[in-house]
């Protein structure tokens, strides 16, 4: 099995020494406070345990460090139903704006 750690490293008055972890686990990424004094919050709610991240979940890390979670599948997906949906009302647009006579 592939494990990678990476650690990225903020600073400020109210970031503890490790203040919260992210993880890959059975197909979800969750985020967890390391320390009872990290304060975590996603979608604007304080998470005390592993919590898990949905495509563009905003996630504050202390009272400062603002992210955006972007879920890599979950962007190809949107980016893939934008494209049909957009391609889908072209088409419509062009059939519906040519006159069909029958005669």
């Amino acid at each position: 099995m592939f494990w990678l750690k990476l650690c990225v490293q903020l600073s400020g008055v109210d970031i503890c020494r490790q203040h919260c972890a992210v993880e890959y686990v059975n197909g979800v990424v969750v985020i967890m406070p390391l320390d009872h004094a990290a304060s975590v919050r996603v979608d604007n709610s304080r998470i005390y345990s592993a919590t898990p991240l949905s495509h563009g979940a905003s996630v504050l890390v202390g009272s400062q460090h603002l992210f955006q979670f972007v879920d890599p599948v979950a962007l190809q997906v949107n980016q893939a139903l934008d494209f049909w949906c957009k391609n889908a009302l072209d088409v419509f647009v062009a059939l519906k704006s040519k006159s069909h006579r029958f005669t």
